[in-house]
């Protein structure tokens, strides 16, 4: 936004975003309670987070829910 938008805009400019589903998509999204567990898993690794891999899907959930994601 910064560099292809802000930039480009000139003085005064007002923005209005609202909270519309497609002004809002979460890329890289954490992995819902209604995913196969094969999915959880692939999250955590392309995201290096640590978990054993005999832990059960609930347990690959609660990790997801505790990481700190941006």
């Amino acid at each position: 936004m910064e560099n292809q938008l802000l930039s480009k805009l000139k003085s005064p400019t007002i923005i209005l975003m609202d909270n519309a589903t497609y002004h809002n998509v979460e890329i890289d999204k954490r992995p819902a309670t209604a995913i196969p567990r094969h999915k959880i898993v692939e999250w955590l690794r392309k995201h290096e987070i640590y978990f054993i891999e005999s832990d059960t899907r609930s347990q690959l959930l609660q990790i997801v829910k505790g990481v700190h994601h941006k």
